[in-house]
């Protein structure tokens, strides 16, 4: 019974049955050229038919062979065909992934006023930022200025005031994502600035922006 061929550089099944009973042939071949050797009567007619039955099966497990490996062969890239598919798959899939992740920053203008900064002032200097700064010359009846210095001999801070351009610094760094700080606070004061309410600004806030300002980052707390 003979088989179709399955593809491209694969055998059928019937070449391979043909170099089989070649190669069996070939056997026979050989055991009868050998009893020739023996001294066999019939030896000289035997011999030259196993010669050629030996010959034959030769060429037939040769035949098989080739065809075994070209099998081989064709299964290999097959294989190395649907790897590479599955390498590429596998790449585009996460490029699209990279892509649907990627962020992006936008950057929101707020107007905070003069009273807003100085309630921060306040929550920080009245127990937001005292277990670390030492202030000085507070007088909480200028408002809507800002009446107060801080310094802090750890940090080798020396006398500074407290200024609207200082707490705006803390506050640009902060919204900006320039010194490390939790999710919360930084959207806690993103929310303020938005609505321009500085109720939402805790003491624990209060502190965050002034050692952003002061320091650069947050040491303390």
């Amino acid at each position: 019974m003979k088989y179709a061929a399955q593809g491209k550089g694969t055998v059928t099944q019937g070449s391979t049955m043909r170099g089989s009973a070649q190669q069996r042939q070939g056997n026979a071949g050989i055991s009868t050229a050998k009893a020739a050797q023996c001294g066999d009567p019939h030896s000289k007619g035997r011999a030259m038919r196993g010669s050629a039955q030996q010959r034959q099966g030769n060429a037939g497990i040769r035949t098989a062979k080739a065809w075994q490996c070209i099998e081989g062969l064709s299964k290999g890239k097959k294989q190395a065909q649907q790897s590479t598919q599955a390498l590429n798959g596998a790449e585009q899939q996460q490029k699209k992934k990279d892509n649907n992740m990627q962020e992006y920053t936008v950057t929101t203008m707020h107007t905070l006023t003069q009273q807003f900064l100085w309630y921060v002032a306040v929550a920080a200097v009245e127990g937001g930022s005292n277990y670390w700064a030492n202030f000085s010359d507070w007088n909480p009846q200028s408002e809507p200025e800002i009446e107060v210095n801080v310094s802090c001999s750890e940090q080798a801070v020396k006398k500074t005031p407290v200024t609207e351009e200082l707490l705006l610094k803390g506050i640009q760094a902060l919204l900006d994502g320039k010194c490390r700080c939790s999710r919360q606070l930084v959207s806690t004061l993103r929310c303020a600035c938005a609505t321009g309410d500085a109720g939402d600004v805790d003491a624990e806030l209060a502190d965050v922006i002034l050692q952003v300002a002061l320091l650069g980052e947050i040491v303390y707390g």
